[in-house]
This record gives structure tokens, C-alpha cells and sequence, in this order.
């Protein structure tokens, strides 16, 4: 195997990421350190997300399309958050108010719960009681939302929707949003392709809309 930045980058932040793990194991048989949980996978989350925006300027990415249920992503998304954030109320919700219900969608799991995750992860520190996380149909594939009762985004956030990076708060700079942007824009369909969308609404809204 030749040894390129991107083999390197790729073995360090895995190297990097397993010692994370192996301190959230620790820190979660410990049962009484949440805020230094949360710490860790949020450190974690950066480095996949550098990683994942490192190869998309390469222009490496290739999607790993599998049948995907999103009841069960959306589902384990909110366990983790509920162990890490147990103040909130996070729930998984029916946002569909007709047609059938997705049962399984094609979609890149590991980089779109990647995303996901740290969406997630920023509505709990946003929201003041209440994350909601649902799913409803889109066009011939799925509409991933995670909507919290915090402030909501502003102004600037809504109209760049994910197109640019800039600073969204203090020790924020919206990389969430942006990677979001460029895995949903990976996603195609024929002539359909990916996309996300932010709106407020007694808080914030993010959509993530998959063909």
C-alpha cells in the first residue's frame, strides 16, 4: 500500500478515535461522568468530520449505498443523546402527516449518521427541554429532521443553509452543517439529488433530504 497524507490521515484519525472509545468506555462504566462524555465524543465527532471534509476536497468520497431503516437510525441516535443529555426530553417522532411511512431508505449509513450525530449533538446544547428527531416520506426516498425548542438559527445560518463555513456561535463555526450539505449533495437519484434545508420554528430545524 502506498503511503499517501490520506493513509496517514485516515490511520491517525482512527488510531486517535479508538483511544476516544475506549475513554467513553470508561467514562460510562464510571456512570457519573456525562459532562466529560460528552466532551470525548464530541472531540471524536471533529476528528471524523475533518477527516470526512478532508476527503471530500480530495475528492475521494465513494458512497457505501445500503437499505437503511430510518426508524432504527434515528432510533439509536436517540439513546446515545438521552444518556449523554438526560435533562432533556429527546424523542423520536411521527412527522408525517400522510403517505406511507419509509421503512428502509438508500442511503450512506455510517455518513449520514455521522452527520446526524453531531446535528444532534449541537440541538441538545441548543434546546432549553426538548429535542425531536423524526422521519417522513420525500419524492422516492426519506426526510431526516432533528428539530430542538432553543433560540433557533440565525438569520445568517438560514440563508447559507450549509453552502459556506462561518462562525454560527462562540466555538461553533458551522462545519456540521456544511458537511451535512456535502453528504446529502452526494446522495443522486437520476435526476434528483440531496439536500438539506434549515428553518425555525419555536427553535430549530434541520432537515436532511435524501433521493
Amino acid at each position: 500500500m502506498n503511503i499517501t497524507p490520506d493513509v496517514v490521515l485516515s490511520a491517525t484519525v482512527h488510531g486517535v478515535k479508538n483511544q476516544l472509545g475506549e475513554l467513553l468506555w470508561r467514562l460510562e462504566a464510571r456512570g457519573d461522568c456525562l459532562l466529560e462524555q460528552s466532551i470525548a465524543l464530541r472531540c471524536a465527532q471533529r476528528l471524523s468530520s475533518a477527516l470526512l471534509l478532508w476527503r471530500g476536497e480530495q475528492s475521494t468520497w465513494s458512497l457505501n449505498l445500503e437499505a437503511v431503516d430510518p426508524a432504527e437510525l434515528l432510533d439509536e441516535l436517540v439513546v446515545e443523546y438521552r444518556a449523554l443529555f438526560p435533562l432533556l426530553q429527546i424523542e423520536l417522532t411521527d412527522s408525517a402527516s400522510s403517505g406511507v411511512i419509509p421503512r428502509l431508505a438508500f442511503m450512506d449509513r455510517a455518513m449520514v449518521g455521522l452527520v446526524l450525530s453531531d446535528i444532534v449533538h449541537n440541538a441538545c446544547r441548543a434546546a432549553n427541554n426538548r429535542v425531536s428527531l423524526s422521519f417522513s416520506p420525500w419524492q422516492q426516498g426519506v426526510c431526516l429532521q432533528v428539530c430542538d425548542d432553543g433560540a433557533g438559527y440565525p438569520q445568517d445560518v438560514l440563508r447559507s443553509a450549509g453552502a459556506s463555513l462561518h462562525q454560527v456561535a462562540e466555538g461553533q463555526t458551522g462545519l456540521g452543517l456544511f458537511l451535512a450539505a456535502m453528504v446529502a449533495k452526494a446522495h443522486r437519484r437520476d435526476a434528483q439529488t440531496g439536500a438539506i434545508a434549515l428553518h425555525n420554528a419555536n427553535g430549530a430545524c434541520f432537515r436532511m433530504l435524501l433521493p
